[in-house]
C-alpha cells in the first residue's frame, strides 16, 4: 500500500502490544490467587468519631432535636424514627397527624423523611434530600447543603395543613440542571487534577488524532495516485504521529502505575456496621419477679462486670420500632467481643419477668470505595480518595469460637444470678437452662441477604439492632 511498508505495520503492532503489556500482569503464576491485594476491607483506618459517618449522624441528631420541638409547637401528633447508631445509611423521619377539633374521626396525615448523603473531602461532605408527603401529595427537593429553620417551620406548617402551597424553601441548594448557573457545584476540593498526567494524555490524544486522520487522508488518495501518477504518497508522517501517540500514552500509563499513590481517608466509626448472623439463644419467664426487674438487671450486670473478659464491652442501648397501634421503645444490653456480638433483655409483665439473651456473629464491616484521584492540594502528593460505606465479611470459624466464647460466658453468669434469685426469693420454679443452638455449618456459609444489598431508604432501621 505505496509507502506503508511492513516496517510501519510491524512498529504499529508493537506499539499495540507495549500498550496492553503494561495492562497485564507482569508474571504468571500457578499458585492460588492471594485476593487479599484486592481487598476493600477498612482495616488499618483509625478508629474515632470525626468521620463524615460520625459527623452525618450528628447533624441529623441537632436536626430531629430541633424539627421535633417545631411540630410539636405546631400541635400535631408526632412519631419520629431515625436510623439505628453506624447502618450504613443516615436518615430521619417524622410521621405527623393533626386531627380536626370539630370532628375527631377526621385527620391529616404527614410523612417528612431527610436523608443525609456523605461526600468526603468535597466542597459540602454532606448534602440533604428532603422528602414530603401530605395525603396523596408527594414532593422531593434534592441537594440541599444546610436546612434552615425558618425552612423546617415552612414545610412543617404544609405539612400539618397550615398552608395549602409547598414552600419555597430558602436554604442553599446544589445544582441540579445545567441552566442553574447561580447554584454551586459540588466538586472534590481536597485533591486536584494531575497536570503531569493530563498533559501527557492529552499530548498523545492528540498525536493519534492526527495519525489517524493523516494516514486516512493518504489511503484513500494512495490508489488514485500510484496508478495515475505513478506516485504513492508517503505515510511515514501520519505512523510517526501514531508512533509518538502511542509513546505518549504508555508513558502516562507507566507513571500512574509506578509511582507511590498514598490513600486519602477520614477514618471510620467506632462502631461496625450491623449484618447479623444468628448463632444462639435463651429465654426464661420467672413468676413473681415482675415487679424486681430493676434489681434482677443490676444483678446480672455485676456479675458481668466482676468476672468480665479483657476485650468484651458492654453498653446499654435503646431499640425503637413501629408496632401496631404506636412507636415502641425498649433497652436492652449489647455485648461485643470481637465480631461477637450478644443482647441481653429484660422485660416486665405484671407480676412475671421474661429474660432473654441472643448472640450474633456479626458480618458487617465498613469497606473503602474510591471517590477521586489526583495529587493532594496539602501535601502535594499523588492519592486517591476513598470514603467507607458498609460491607459483608463471611464468617469464619473463629468467628464462630468468639461467638460460642460470649455465649458460654454470658449464661453461666445469668444462670448463677438467677439461681440466687430465685433462692433469696424462695420461687419454686423448674427452669430449662438448655441453650438453644443454631446450625454453626449454616453460618459459616451464609452470604449477604438480597435485601441488604437493596436496602430501602426508610424500611431498615427501624429497629436498631440489626441491619
Amino acid at each position: 500500500m505505496g509507502s506503508f511498508s511492513i516496517w510501519h505495520w510491524l512498529i504499529f503492532a508493537l506499539v499495540v502490544l507495549l500498550i496492553f503489556g503494561l495492562r497485564r500482569s507482569p508474571v504468571a503464576s500457578s499458585a492460588p490467587s492471594n485476593d487479599g491485594l484486592a481487598s476493600s476491607w477498612a482495616l488499618p483506618l483509625p478508629r474515632g468519631d470525626q468521620d463524615t459517618y460520625s459527623r452525618a449522624e450528628r447533624l441529623r441528631d441537632d436536626l430531629a432535636q430541633r424539627w421535633r420541638a417545631i411540630a410539636e409547637a405546631s400541635g400535631a401528633e408526632l412519631t419520629s424514627y431515625e436510623s439505628y447508631r453506624s447502618s450504613g445509611a443516615v436518615w430521619l423521619r417524622l410521621e405527623l397527624r393533626k386531627p380536626d377539633p370539630a370532628r375527631p374521626e377526621l385527620s391529616l396525615r404527614s410523612v417528612i423523611a431527610v436523608t443525609i448523603d456523605r461526600f468526603d473531602f468535597h466542597r459540602f461532605e454532606h448534602v440533604l434530600r428532603v422528602e414530603v408527603g401530605r395525603g396523596p401529595y408527594r414532593r422531593t427537593v434534592n441537594g440541599l447543603t444546610e436546612l434552615k429553620e425558618e425552612d423546617m417551620r415552612a414545610l412543617t406548617a404544609f405539612a400539618t395543613g397550615a398552608t395549602s402551597t409547598f414552600p419555597r424553601l430558602r436554604s442553599k441548594a446544589l445544582r441540579q440542571l445545567g441552566w442553574q448557573l447561580w447554584r454551586p457545584t459540588n466538586r472534590i476540593t481536597r485533591i486536584r487534577r494531575d497536570r503531569l498526567v493530563t498533559s501527557i494524555n492529552a499530548l498523545g490524544a492528540l498525536l493519534l488524532l492526527v495519525g489517524a486522520v493523516s494516514l486516512m487522508g493518504q489511503l484513500d488518495a494512495s490508489a488514485e495516485s500510484c496508478e495515475i501518477e505513478g506516485q504513492c504518497p508517503d505515510a511515514s508522517f501520519g505512523m510517526l504521529a501514531l508512533l509518538l501517540g502511542s509513546a505518549a500514552m504508555a508513558t502516562s500509563l507507566a507513571i500512574v502505575r509506578r509511582r507511590c499513590t498514598l490513600v486519602l481517608n477520614t477514618g471510620k466509626p467506632n462502631i461496625d456496621p450491623r449484618s447479623l448472623v444468628r448463632m444462639d439463644s435463651w429465654q426464661v419467664t420467672l413468676t413473681g419477679l415482675g415487679a424486681r426487674q430493676k434489681s434482677v438487671l443490676e444483678a446480672i450486670l455485676n456479675d458481668l462486670t466482676q468476672r468480665q473478659p479483657p476485650g468484651v464491652t458492654m453498653r446499654p442501648e435503646w431499640i425503637g420500632y413501629a408496632s401496631v397501634d404506636n412507636k415502641v421503645e425498649r433497652e436492652q444490653v449489647v455485648l461485643t467481643f470481637r465480631r461477637a456480638i450478644a443482647f441481653l433483655r429484660l422485660e416486665s409483665y405484671g407480676t412475671a419477668l421474661y429474660l432473654g439473651w441472643d448472640s450474633h456473629i456479626n458480618a458487617g464491616v465498613w469497606a473503602e470505595q474510591d471517590i477521586g484521584r489526583g495529587i493532594d492540594r496539602i501535601s502535594g502528593r499523588p492519592v486517591v480518595a476513598r470514603r467507607v460505606v458498609q460491607g459483608w465479611q463471611g464468617p469464619t470459624e473463629y468467628d464462630v469460637s468468639d461467638v460460642s466464647f460470649i455465649t458460654e460466658w454470658l449464661h453461666a453468669c445469668i444462670v448463677r444470678v438467677l439461681k440466687q434469685q430465685l433462692a433469696e426469693y424462695r420461687i419454686d420454679q423448674e427452669i430449662d437452662f438448655t441453650i438453644q443452638r443454631e446450625s454453626r455449618a449454616d453460618a459459616l456459609r451464609s452470604t449477604r441477604p438480597e435485601a441488604e444489598k437493596k436496602a430501602s431508604r426508610f424500611g431498615a432501621g427501624l429497629v436498631k439492632r440489626t441491619a
